[in-house]
């Protein structure tokens, strides 16, 4: 009989708080002192031979019925392709194992090691997204990247090239959906798109103020300031009394009805924001 290695320590799956099977994993690896990634890959092992829940079974030492009852995120033999996310309703493939858990722990949470910030409650994905965080919001280690067509100025290269691909069409990759005719300037604005059209990856975004969902943290954020009054930053128009909850909004009415400024090319005074 082959000989099956178990984790000396165990917690047991939490049915009734509903735990998935994947938080289960994650959980296993945190109470073991073990790489989430490590934990996963000998589990995928081992299910390729008796299926995921006698794999976490022969694992934990708990019976099959318990695990069962655990809300499973997975595909159905997903290790027979793990070149392939194997989350439900994801179908990106990833040619190194790396990538795949960066995106397991980006797209849908599970396994990241967290970075927090030493200044806010944030806390990163990564080392990478910790220093992106530092110099966006904390101005540390700021090195200006300078626009050569106009007067923006961004604190990351990432935002000078995501600048003159949006507004220059300066080396842009198009992304073509596979779908229909519409392309995007850059992966994320493709992400986007399925999400919203074709309904492709689509994460949630519950409201918990009402049943409002939305596809996306930022149609979310909308809604709470819209609707609930949560979050607003209200925008003053320079020219008159008129405030919005959206700049988007504020620029609208600027041009209707200050068209006489605009049409004289005035500058417009920065705009301030109320909280």
């Amino acid at each position: 009989m082959e000989r099956v290695s178990r984790v000396p320590v165990h917690p047991p799956p939490n049915v009734n708080g509903g735990e998935s099977i994947g938080k289960w994993i994650e959980t296993l690896a945190k109470a073991n002192h073990t790489h989430f990634k490590v934990l996963f890959n000998y589990v995928e092992h081992r299910a390729r031979k008796v299926g995921l829940c006698q794999a976490l079974s022969d694992l934990t030492g708990f019976p099959t019925r318990h695990i069962s009852r655990l809300a499973n995120e997975f595909k159905s033999n997903f290790w027979e392709d793990p070149a392939q996310c194997p989350f439900r309703d994801c179908h990106l493939k990833f040619a190194r194992i790396h990538n795949l858990f960066a995106h397991l722990g980006d797209a849908h949470g599970l396994g990241p090691t967290w970075h927090p910030c030493p200044h806010c409650d944030y806390k990163a994905k990564s080392g990478g997204n910790l220093v992106k965080h530092l110099t966006r919001v904390h101005d540390i280690g700021v090195k200006w990247h300078h626009c050569p067509s106009c007067d923006f100025k961004g604190k990351l290269s990432e935002d000078l090239t995501r600048h003159l691909a949006q507004v220059h069409n300066i080396h842009v990759k198009w992304c073509p959906c596979p779908h229909c005719d519409y392309k995007a300037k850059s992966s994320g604005d493709l992400s986007k798109h399925l999400a919203r059209i074709h309904d492709i990856s689509v994460k949630w975004h519950h409201c918990s103020h009402c049943d409002y969902k939305a596809k996306s943290s930022g149609d979310l954020s909308k809604h709470l300031a819209n609707i609930h009054d949560i979050g607003v930053k209200w925008h003053h128009c320079p020219h008159c009394k008129h405030k919005t909850k959206f700049l988007a909004n504020l620029k609208c009415h600027i041009r209707r009805r200050h068209k006489k400024i605009v049409e004289k090319n005035v500058r417009f005074p920065l705009l301030t924001i109320c909280y």
